[in-house]
C-alpha cells in the first residue's frame, strides 16, 4: 500500500496516530426501564450535522430531527404524516401572538372589573399582576435547584458525572453527564451534538416563560448517558441508560423527513 504523506494529510496522521475518528457517523443505543421494570430501546443517531433523537418508550410512531445547518428542531409523526419546526425565531413569534393575547384579554378584565364588588376587583388586581410579571394566573412559583453532586461513573466506557435536580426541596432527577470532548466521535458530531444542547435549552426556556411546563433539565451541560426520575417518595419510576455505542454508518433515511408530510404549527 502507498504510503500517504503526512504533510500531506496532516488531519489524517494526527487521526491515525490519536486513534481518533476523523469524519464518522455514531450512534447512541439506549435501555430504559419503567418503575414495573418493564424495558424497551431508543436510540440517538448522528450523521452529517443531524442528530435523529428516538421517541423514549419504544414508541415508532414518530421521533425527533435535529439540523445544526439549519439550528432547528423537527418533530415527526408517522400517524399524522406531518412534521412541526421549532427555532428561536418561531418561538419569538409565538411569544408576541401570546403577548397580544394577553394584551387583549387583560383589556377584557379591566373593563368588567368595573362593575364587579370589591373582593372579586382585588382578585382579578392579583390575576392581572401575575400576568404582568409574565406568570400564569393561579399557577405557583417552583423551586428549582441544579446540584453537581460530584459522583463519577463509568457506563459503557464512557466516564460521566451526576447532577441531581431538585423541585422544591425535593429531587426529581439525576443526569450523568459526559462532557462531549470525552465522546469517541469526530469532532463534527461533537459540534452537532453540542448546537442541539444550545437550542433545546434556549426553546425550553422560552416554552417556560410562555407559562409551559418547567423544564427539569434545562441548562445542563453535557450528553446525559443516565438519567433517573423519581416520585415524590424518592423511589426510581424511570431509568434510561446507555447500553451500548458505535461509529458505523448510519441509514441516511433517519437523517430526512419523509417525503409527502406536511408542515403543522407549533401548539404553544
Amino acid at each position: 500500500m502507498k504510503k500517504i504523506p503526512c504533510q500531506l494529510s496532516v488531519m489524517l496522521c494526527l487521526s491515525l496516530a490519536l486513534n481518533l475518528p476523523l469524519a464518522a457517523d455514531a450512534t447512541f443505543n439506549f435501555t430504559e426501564k419503567d418503575g414495573q421494570g418493564k424495558s424497551t430501546a431508543s436510540a440517538i443517531y448522528v450523521k452529517q450535522q443531524k442528530i435523529h433523537l428516538a421517541t423514549q418508550g419504544g414508541d415508532t410512531n414518530a421521533y425527533s430531527l435535529f439540523d445544526a445547518a439549519e439550528q432547528k428542531l423537527y418533530h415527526i409523526s408517522h400517524p399524522e404524516k406531518a412534521y412541526m419546526a421549532i427555532d428561536e425565531k418561531i418561538m419569538d413569534k409565538q411569544m408576541q401572538i401570546m403577548q397580544q393575547q394577553m394584551q387583549h384579554m387583560m383589556e377584557q378584565m379591566q373593563s368588567q372589573m368595573q362593575s364587579m364588588p370589591p373582593e372579586r376587583q382585588q382578585q382579578m388586581q392579583q390575576m392581572m399582576a401575575e400576568i404582568k410579571q409574565g406568570k400564569m394566573p393561579g399557577m405557583a412559583s417552583i423551586d428549582k435547584q441544579v446540584v453537581n453532586s460530584g459522583k463519577k461513573h463509568s457506563i459503557a466506557g464512557l466516564p460521566c458525572e451526576m447532577t441531581e435536580i431538585y423541585i422544591d426541596g425535593h429531587k426529581v432527577e439525576e443526569q450523568c453527564l459526559v462532557n462531549t470532548a470525552d465522546l469517541p466521535v469526530s469532532a463534527d458530531d461533537r459540534k452537532t451534538i453540542d448546537a442541539m444542547q444550545i437550542v433545546m435549552n434556549k426553546i425550553a426556556e422560552k416554552a417556560a416563560s410562555m407559562g409551559g411546563q418547567t423544564d427539569m433539565t434545562s441548562g445542563l451541560q453535557g450528553l446525559p448517558i443516565l438519567t433517573r426520575a423519581y416520585n415524590p417518595q424518592g423511589k426510581i419510576v424511570r431509568e434510561i441508560q446507555l447500553s451500548n455505542m458505535s461509529t458505523t454508518a448510519v441509514d441516511p433515511v433517519k437523517m430526512v423527513i419523509p417525503a409527502g408530510y406536511t408542515s403543522q404549527q407549533t401548539p404553544f
